[in-house]
């Protein structure tokens, strides 16, 4: 269970769910589309890909998790230093999207001002 749960919440950060971040970068990608003018039509072809990519890895995930297991398998128990590799990285990606620390938003805003500054 501990890995088919962390196969799955990692799944949901790469296809962007809320909260993990990269749902607030694609959603800052898709608004920014739809407040400029004539940039609408970019704005739907990226909802429709995002929406696309979120589905087929969810789809290719559930077959992975929900198959049946080969013959001569059964679960296999994992040990606690396994366990503990699967959900600290989770945790660590769950507090950097929900609370980044300030050293991360110094940074992001940093590189923000720079790529404003190359625009």
């Amino acid at each position: 269970p501990v890995a088919g749960v962390g196969l799955l919440l990692g799944v949901f950060a790469l296809a962007g769910f809320p909260p993990f971040a990269m749902f607030s970068s694609e959603y800052g990608l898709v608004s920014g589309a739809f407040q400029t003018d004539g940039q609408a039509a970019i704005g739907v072809a990226g909802v429709l890909l995002a929406t696309l990519a979120a589905a087929t890895l969810i789809y290719h995930t559930i077959h992975i998790l929900y198959r049946e297991p080969r013959p001569g398998r059964g679960a296999a128990r994992l040990s606690l230093a396994t366990s503990l590799s699967i959900a600290a990285p989770l945790v660590l990606l769950l507090w950097i999207s929900v609370a980044p620390p300030d050293m991360f938003d110094d940074t992001l805003s940093r590189a923000v001002e720079v790529l404003e500054a190359r625009g």
